[in-house]
């Protein structure tokens, strides 16, 4: 059996066929007419309208077969849409080297006598045939071939007007669901009779029903209020007389109740001879998009509110630096007499040329990098000097323009008590420094001439318990109160260290501590872990001392039978080093995590642990002066971790 070869226009073909939308479709009377007249005319038992599918032969309409489809390998019309031209007539397929073992041949229908044309596209594509079939050879006249090229090319063109059919209710379903969507209806009115025509959509619009609504000029325009009847009907009537169109907005008063916005086209229609004969046009439910105007004008309105009561000075500036908006704040500002001019201006004839360089540069960087900041000073003509902190943020307009709007907040209260401030604490640490400078040399005094009188009584204290205990206490607290003083200079010299910054290798420092530790500890054992430590940029004599006070604590506050254990870490991130000095000792409640950093704070009595209560405190200003944070995890007779950052900056924390 030789199954016939698929064409090189296979492809097209197929596409083709399947714009049709006609496989496994239902019966049609028309195809059935066709296949009929075709058995008649050509004298035989069977006839076929065959479209050939991918893998399949498939019948629209048949006669005197009952399959509807067949393999593509055993179909005759396979071998027909080859040659679209021309008809495909086999008078014995028995004796056809093609089909002599055909299953149908062979067998069932028997087919002996085949004939079948091609139907074949309007671009030329053959999609199937229109064949006739018989179980016995024979052989068809020339008309009976005319009759059968006559059918099969009306069957293209019944397939033809299907598809446009088809498209043609598609479109109007589109159409309609568009109008729908849209809430858009089409109407017409016979101007001699004012007899109008509503679609669908124009019923639902008026919410009325279709089957009993009767729709003319009057009862269209009985929909509207009366004042806009008559601006409605005016416009009817000249575009009648005059033949100029129209459109109109109006509120629409359904007859369900409700109201809604509608804008209404009319428009003219002339017969052949250019009578105006009909106005015809459409009307659109715009009721969404008023209310949206409505509700856009509410919150401008609402937003100017807003804008004209906020205290800050609001403004927005175009790409040539002319101020084109401004709040209330923002006006008042300026003058009473320049207030009407400021918009449209820069205004830069109210400031000197310094001034004017720098609002105009972070202008630019606004514009440039859609953002700027800055604190500045102004001044206008007349007026007492302002600071402004600035904010400038470029946005576009609906068109593409660049814009930048101005927020700028007065902090002229804030920048003075902030420059009171630095002065007074200045001042503060220069009377801190004097006073413990010079209460320094009387408690030296103090101790010494304590010394002397001890040593000049000599023998005359042995015995003298009371005497001795006095000794011992003028002496220590002498001691003590020289220790205070040295760590408050120490704790109010941080801020006025001036030291520039420079590297610093906080391994080295660790391993000077604990070389100095072993020197003091000879007759105690203690264990400290130094792990790999960065070199950072800071001020060395702070850092030293931070890493001397948070270690000699770690070994400090022990348990008396205890072995000291200090462990110091760093962690690298992005921006920061992390340090970690961690300890077996007794550990703080969670509790005082917050509070042991404040000066003066002690949890332990004096005589366990002895010291001034300054040294936490002072690490946490060293640390926030290199731009970090400290803080502690620990609980109560666990140990404790104090962890502290350093920024990775040049300049880390040279502002604080």
């Amino acid at each position: 059996m030789g199954a016939a070869p698929k064409p090189e226009y296979e492809l097209e073909r197929l596409k083709a066929l399947h714009a049709y939308n006609i496989l496994d479709t239902l019966p049609e009377t028309e195809f059935d007419d066709i296949v009929s007249l075709a058995s008649t005319i050509c004298n035989v038992p069977i006839s076929l309208i065959s479209l050939i599918d991918s893998e399949r032969q498939w019948f629209k309409a048949r006669k005197g077969l009952d399959t509807s489809e067949t393999h593509r390998d055993y179909a005759f019309c396979a071998h027909a849409i080859l040659e679209a031209d021309t008809p495909l007539i086999i008078e014995d397929a028995s004796l056809d080297d093609r089909f002599a073992d055909n299953p149908f041949v062979t067998s069932a229908p028997n087919i002996r006598f085949y004939a079948g044309h091609p139907l074949v596209t309007p671009d030329g594509q053959p999609i199937g045939t229109l064949c006739v079939i018989d179980s016995k050879p024979r052989q068809l006249n020339d008309a009976q071939i005319d009759g059968l090229r006559a059918l099969a090319s009306q069957t293209i063109n019944l397939l033809e007007t299907r598809k446009l059919k088809a498209e043609l209710v598609i479109e109007q379903q589109r159409q309609r669901l568009a109008d729908e969507v849209a809430k858009i209806g089409h109407w017409e009115m016979d101007v001699a009779t004012t007899q109008g025509y509503w679609s669908d959509q124009v019923y639902t619009l008026h919410g009325v029903d279709k089957e009993t609504f009767d729709p003319n000029l009057d009862s269209g325009l009985s929909f509207y209020s009366p004042e806009e009847r008559e601006v409605i009907a005016e416009k009817i009537d000249r575009l009648v007389e005059d033949c100029i169109p129209y459109v109109f907005e109006a509120k629409l008063h359904k007859r369900d109740g409700g109201e809604i916005f509608v804008r209404s086209t009319g428009r003219p229609r002339f017969d052949a001879n250019g009578k105006l004969v009909s106005i015809f046009g459409v009307i659109q439910d715009i009721t969404d998009s008023v209310e949206s105007e409505q509700q856009i004008r509410h919150q401008h309105n609402f937003q100017e509110l807003i804008l004209n009561n906020m205290p800050d000075v609001v403004f927005v500036k175009d790409s040539e630096f002319r101020h084109v908006k401004g709040n209330s704040a923002f006006f008042e500002l300026f003058p009473v007499d320049m207030r009407e001019s400021i918009i449209g201006s820069t205004g830069v004839e109210e400031f000197n040329l310094d001034e004017v360089d720098a609002f105009q540069a972070k202008d630019r960087e606004a514009f440039d990098t859609g953002f700027s900041e800055t604190t500045e000073r102004l001044v206008v003509r007349g007026g007492r000097a302002h600071v402004f902190y600035t904010k400038k943020i470029r946005f576009e307009d609906q068109d593409g323009q660049p814009f930048v709007l101005g927020l700028a907040q007065n902090v002229t209260e804030r920048e003075n008590l902030i420059a009171r401030l630095v002065a007074s604490n200045e001042e503060l640490e220069r009377f801190a420094y004097v006073c413990s400078h010079d209460l320094q040399e009387p408690l030296r005094m103090i101790r010494s001439f304590s010394a002397k009188l001890q040593e000049h009584l000599g023998d005359q204290l042995d015995g003298d318990t009371k005497g001795q205990k006095y000794f011992a206490f003028m002496s220590d607290g002498a001691e003590r109160a020289q220790t205070l003083i040295s760590d408050i200079l120490a704790y109010s010299s941080i801020s006025a260290d001036t030291l520039a910054y420079a590297e610093v290798d906080t391994a080295a420092i660790a391993q000077s501590i604990y070389e100095d530790m072993k020197r003091s500890t000879r007759d105690r054992q203690v264990d400290l872990t130094v792990d790999a430590l960065p070199k950072i940029v800071g001020n060395h004599a702070q850092v030293y001392q931070l890493f001397q006070n948070l270690i000699n604590n770690g070994l400090k506050y022990q348990r008396p039978d205890a072995t000291p254990k200090v462990q110091v870490s760093a962690q690298e991130f992005a921006d920061r080093w992390q340090f970690s000095i961690e300890d077996n000792g007794i550990g703080i409640e969670p509790r005082h995590h917050r509070k042991i950093f404040d000066v003066f704070t002690r949890l332990q009595r004096r005589d366990q642990y002895p010291g001034t209560g300054i040294g936490l405190s002072l690490c946490k200003k060293i640390v926030e002066r290199h731009g970090g944070k400290i803080w502690v995890e620990s609980e109560k007779g666990a140990g404790a971790t104090f962890y502290f950052t350093i920024a990775k900056t040049e300049h880390a924390g040279s502002s604080v």
